[in-house]
């Protein structure tokens, strides 16, 4: 620990800074892969149906539990990769 603390007391002010902002990046990277895993893949089921027919499209996903999205005039549903 002294060794870490000697290190930085003889870093210039603007080494220190890029230290700091060097750590912030990297932080914010790993929160974002962690957010890009988890988040499931989409792929497109329908797109430009009309109003009523999307509706029937969506409440029969929602009945059989598949987790979809509606982006504009399209309809998305998690990418099966399991085979």
């Amino acid at each position: 620990m002294q060794q870490i603390t000697r290190l930085w007391q003889a870093l210039t002010l603007r080494n220190r800074i890029i230290v700091i902002g060097a750590a912030f990046v990297m932080f914010w990277a790993v929160l974002a892969l962690a957010r890009m895993a988890s988040t499931p893949s989409m792929t497109l089921l329908y797109a430009g149906l009309e109003s009523s027919a999307a509706g029937e499209v969506v409440a029969a996903l929602e009945q059989q539990g598949v987790t979809y999205e509606v982006r504009n005039d399209a309809i998305l549903v998690e990418l099966d990769t399991s085979g």
